[in-house]
């Protein structure tokens, strides 16, 4: 963690048995992450993977911590692209706004308006879900996640 860092101003440190400090829908916990749904769905399936622990940057994780909040981004993606069936999955980090370790994974198509370049982070235009439709995805994001790790588990042994 850096010296300026501030966990309890952190919107993503929020304990989870208090409200969130930011309109992200929780999906679930993953190995060294918790995995939210991003509210603009212009990219169907859009999410974001925050590290569990507070850092700012990849760098400050030991690598059995970089290597598992790696491997839930790539989990991520991989049910990101089978919900959203697109033709690249994008990746962002920035961090000096929200200064936490999060990345943005953002599903594309071909036939996307800014496909070639990268995503907004807002768009002008934000495609919300209704409820129903929020839920529904929360869903598709969970039984795609157990399936993974099953799968995984299994391919351990």
């Amino acid at each position: 963690m850096t010296p300026s860092a501030n966990p309890a101003a952190c919107k993503y440190c929020t304990p989870p048995s208090q409200p969130r400090a930011h309109d992200m829908p929780f999906v679930q916990g993953l190995r060294c992450s918790e995995l939210f749904l991003f509210p603009d769905q212009t990219h169907y399936g859009r999410a974001v993977v925050a590290l569990d622990s507070h850092h700012t940057e990849l760098f400050q994780l030991s690598a059995s911590k970089l290597a598992a909040f790696m491997a839930d981004v790539a989990d991520v993606a991989a049910v990101i692209q089978q919900i959203s069936r697109c033709d690249k999955v994008n990746y962002a980090s920035y961090g000096d706004v929200f200064s936490h370790l999060h990345m943005h994974v953002v599903p594309k198509h071909r036939e996307d308006f800014d496909w070639g370049r990268p995503f907004d982070l807002e768009s002008q235009a934000p495609r919300l879900l209704d409820p129903a439709q929020r839920d529904a995805l929360v869903d598709r994001f969970r039984d795609g996640l157990a399936l993974r790790l099953q799968a995984s588990a299994s391919a351990r042994r």
